[in-house]
């Protein structure tokens, strides 16, 4: 069995503005029954760990719900992003999500993927695990996406150690993830909140370095798998070079500004995969050099009418486009792209 621990993991979304949806719920009193009895199930696994339950704030999907209530960070536009960048391969069989927080990103990549590929969420924090399971639970997707409290540290151990027995609960998936995503802490030298869940959920260094973030991702991909994350940009630099070190390439990256006119990108999205094996058995053989990674950049924000008739920031046409597979209807209602 993983050794867990009961401090925080990750969070939801860093500061950035929350995108539009709805506070309703459509999973009717069915899916409402099945979280509510998955988030019990979770307690009580944990002796001692009763606490006052999070209110409910529920985040509409196209094809789910997402409470994010009692998430150490709420949801918002980086997991959105990122999710909807971040899509599994075809005929992948396995996905994780790291630091799930609330289970966003392991529901959306259940979402795109096959029926047979397995989605395993994994977080240091029990409560977020309990959430991210009623999540899960509630979702159309609850057979195949497996939620533990877990560290990613003693996940790759596991994996390292044979997996364990699948048929006996979660365990590491054996070969490997095709897909590897995490929204990661990422503050490593500032000012910290008081301690707690949101200080382990914002700070690299409270719970997860960059640089053992990158070794142990590397550990745990299939031989053609990718990692898939979302960093500023000083953060990102640093990851790069923590990659190359854990013999993963940058492959692709998506700068991301906030409103027309930014100079500097507000975040960097960025999927690695595994550097090829030097050509040849010839000692002191070196592997070829990785490819230029293809790099674009899409601005979240744009200047454009309003619905109510006035002008103003909504959300771009190329964030509609991206994340159009995952907003609920009444997004494009609201928040509809510029003309043209």
């Amino acid at each position: 069995m993983l050794p867990t621990r009961a401090v925080a993991g990750r969070r939801c979304l860093p500061g950035a503005r929350s995108a539009a949806g709805s506070s309703g719920s459509s999973g009717g009193a069915a899916r409402a029954a099945g979280a509510a009895a998955a988030a019990g199930a979770a307690a009580a696994a944990r002796p001692g760990a009763q606490q006052a339950a999070p209110r409910r704030r529920v985040f509409r999907f196209r094809d789910f719900d997402l409470d994010h209530g009692g998430a150490a960070h709420p949801m918002g536009t980086d997991a959105m992003l990122l999710g909807a960048w971040a899509a599994p391969p075809p005929g992948a069989r396995g996905v994780l999500d790291v630091g799930t927080g609330c289970g966003v990103l392991a529901l959306m990549a259940a979402q795109r993927s096959a029926r047979d590929c397995v989605v395993h969420a994994i977080d240091v924090d029990a409560a977020a695990a309990a959430a991210a399971a009623a999540n899960a639970a509630a979702s159309p997707w609850a057979a195949r996406v497996r939620v533990a409290a877990a560290s990613l540290q003693d996940w790759a151990a596991a994996a390292g150690a044979g997996g364990g027995d699948e048929g006996r609960g979660v365990a590491p998936l054996v070969g490997g993830y095709d897909l590897v995503v995490t929204n990661p802490p990422f503050f490593e030298r500032s000012t910290k909140p008081t301690a707690g869940r949101r200080a382990a959920a914002r700070h690299a260094d409270v719970q997860l370095p960059l640089a053992e973030l990158a070794a142990c991702a590397a550990r745990l991909l299939a031989p053609r798998g990718r990692l898939a994350l979302i960093l500023p940009p000083p953060e990102a630099a640093r990851f790069v070079d923590a990659a190359s070190g854990a013999g993963l390439a940058l492959t692709d990256r998506l700068r991301v500004f906030t409103r027309p006119g930014d100079a500097e990108p507000k975040r960097h999205i960025m999927a690695f995969e595994p550097r090829p094996a030097p050509a040849g058995d010839a000692p002191g053989a070196r592997p070829p050099p990785p490819a230029p990674a293809r790099d674009e950049a899409l601005t979240v924000m744009a200047t454009g009418a309003r619905p109510d008739g006035t002008r103003g920031l909504v959300y771009s046409a190329a964030y509609h486009a991206l994340t159009a597979e995952f907003h609920h209807p009444t997004f494009a209602a609201t928040w509809a792209p510029p003309p043209g």
